[in-house]
């Protein structure tokens, strides 16, 4: 009765960890059965679907797929039945008919060895991507400008190196725009003009001064000699936006680190060279035995039988014999010595670097 009620007990904080993982979730979760129904949703997905939580149950996937994934999609969904995780972006169309662009997530449910559906993590990016398509908007406006220009237009970095240039740069100087590229500006300006321009740049980007009529002389890539007059500012980038995209992905990194820790079946990540273990979740932790700083100090082969080493090795000796691993039942040991039969499901991945 005691090992029946702790069995209870388990399947009871087992079932906690992975509603708390679905419905508290930032991310858009959601369940489909084998014939792609929703089967269960948290409220993000309602929310960014424009729809009740009651009307998304028994709706067909499709039913939000923009016309022209269709076919992809349709492809994640039957390799997710396949054993087969993807990670990909998407685009989805809400019951208020409007457009949405997400990244998302597709995994087997696995229960009993047995596929049983497919478990879905949306993330909306829809106002990243509507900004990088601003941002290009922008680039390429501010290209055009540049190209049709009949000033020379030019880009410096703190060294004074080319980063960008205006086709009139042919006309006057002689060089096609990338033969400039990376070339310090300073070394086709003329010698006897060369320390009035160090003090010009310096002024410049010391003081956060422009200048509008400073004279010097550049050599043309002829040979010639050829008057400029330069108007120039120092522009100091704001970085309001790099820190928006830090941000961002620091957000990123926190839901995926909700997703693992809080998953309810066992997680490892290890090294695909050494076999270390270096992270491991706590249904792994519940699972076998070990706590979080033991389980760091294993190796795969720890807590595999000395009869399975080998077939372990020979299976993981590439990145592409690691697909078989996907393929079969593999025994795992508890810290206890007890064996257990596990099906494991893994991918390769680009972890810190």
């Amino acid at each position: 009765i005691t090992e029946r009620k702790k069995t209870e007990q388990e399947l009871q904080i087992s079932k906690e960890i992975y509603q708390s993982l679905f419905y508290q979730n930032p991310s858009a979760v959601f369940s489909l059965n084998m014939e792609g129904h929703i089967t269960s949703a948290n409220h993000i997905l309602a929310l960014k679907a424009e729809c009740s939580e009651e009307a998304l149950l028994q709706m067909h996937y499709s039913a939000f797929v923009h016309p022209q994934d269709l076919i992809i999609i349709h492809q994640y969904f039957t390799e997710a039945k396949q054993h087969i995780t993807h990670e990909f972006k998407m685009r989805i169309i809400t019951a208020k008919n409007n457009l949405l662009y997400v990244t998302m997530i597709s995994m087997p449910i696995i229960v009993g060895n047995k596929i049983i559906g497919v478990f879905c993590i949306a993330n909306d990016i829809t106002k990243e991507k509507n900004a990088a398509g601003l941002l290009n908007k922008t680039l390429a406006d501010r290209q055009r400008i540049l190209d049709f220009s009949l000033d020379m237009i030019c880009e410096f970095d703190c060294e004074g190196k080319f980063i960008q240039v205006s086709k009139a740069c042919n006309e006057i100087l002689g060089y096609q725009p990338e033969e400039l590229i990376g070339k310090r500006s300073i070394d086709l300006v003329i010698e006897e003009d060369t320390p009035a321009t160090l003090e010009m740049v310096k002024n410049i980007s010391s003081g956060g001064i422009s200048t509008s009529n400073f004279e010097n002389r550049y050599r043309r890539k002829d040979g010639h000699i050829v008057n400029l007059l330069w108007s120039a500012r120092w522009d100091a980038k704001d970085a309001t936006a790099i820190k928006a995209h830090e941000q961002a992905l620091g957000l990123s990194e926190q839901r995926y680190r909700y997703l693992f820790n809080n998953n309810p079946m066992p997680l490892f990540i290890f090294d695909f060279l050494t076999f270390d273990i270096i992270k491991v979740n706590d249904a792994a932790v519940k699972k076998y035995g070990y706590s979080q700083q033991e389980f760091l100090r294993l190796n795969l082969i720890d807590i595999r039988p000395a009869e399975d080493i080998n077939l372990l090795k020979e299976t993981l000796k590439d990145e592409n014999s690691q697909i078989q691993v996907n393929e079969k039942i593999w025994r795992h040991l508890k810290k206890n010595g007890e064996l257990m039969y596990m099906q494991i499901t893994g991918n390769l991945i680009d972890y810190k670097g």
